[in-house]
């Protein structure tokens, strides 16, 4: 015999459990919490990458700097080289006020990586300014030039418009520097290794606008 017969041979049972699933199903749907449109959540993807020992602003401005240009593959240099650029033109401009030599007469190479830190000055041009006995000169003394370097950059006579400079403001294009004009760190650009970009006085010395970010915060 099969289920079915049951139900075949005895109407009443059958009837009696038709009623019961109806009300069942009534009962559901009291309950049961129907949509019209299945629920949904919007997704946020959430992207951090991370700079080594750069400054928010900086990196803002540079970003910004890629995508007014279109490059996608430019890598920010690193707060250590910003700092070291900003001192080497700093110390290439005390060198020339006092020494005699034009800014114009030495260059700079910055080195800033997993190999170490550090600045080179030298010379490249012909006659008596091409000479490197100057420059060695210069090497047994580098701690008055170092005091007199960091004393040239406490201040801009462009100051408080220099030291107020964003780096992610869109009015000017100025998007790889920081507190940095003609007035204090920018130099002849054959003299500079990156064509007077990424400078920030600010991360050598304390500025009028930010005296916490500097390296050198005991600076006389």
């Amino acid at each position: 015999m099969k289920f079915t017969d049951i139900f075949i041979r005895r109407p009443v049972l059958a009837i009696v459990v038709n009623l019961v699933i109806i009300i069942a199903g009534f009962q559901a749907m009291r309950t049961l919490n129907v949509r019209q449109y299945p629920r949904s959540e919007n997704a946020s993807v959430t992207v951090t990458t991370v700079y080594v020992g750069a400054s928010a602003e900086l990196v803002r401005g540079f970003e910004l700097w890629k995508q007014s240009r279109g490059i996608t593959k430019a890598t920010f240099p690193g707060v250590a080289y910003v700092m070291l650029h900003s001192l080497a033109h700093l110390l290439i401009q005390s060198v020339a006020l006092e020494c005699g030599y034009a800014a114009t007469a030495i260059s700079e190479r910055i080195y800033a990586g997993a190999g170490g830190y550090g600045i080179l000055l030298y010379t490249g041009t012909t006659g008596s300014e091409g000479t490197l006995g100057g420059l060695v000169d210069i090497g047994r003394r580098i701690e008055h030039y170092l005091l007199a370097a960091l004393d040239l950059g406490r201040l801009c006579s462009n100051d408080p418009i220099c030291a107020q400079h964003a780096p992610e403001d869109r009015h000017e294009d100025r998007h790889r520097h920081g507190a940095a004009c003609h007035g204090c760190l920018l130099i002849a650009e054959p003299s500079c290794e990156s064509r007077n970009e990424f400078h920030d006085r600010a991360l050598v010395v304390p500025t009028v606008d930010l005296p916490g970010a500097a390296f050198f915060t005991d600076a006389p």
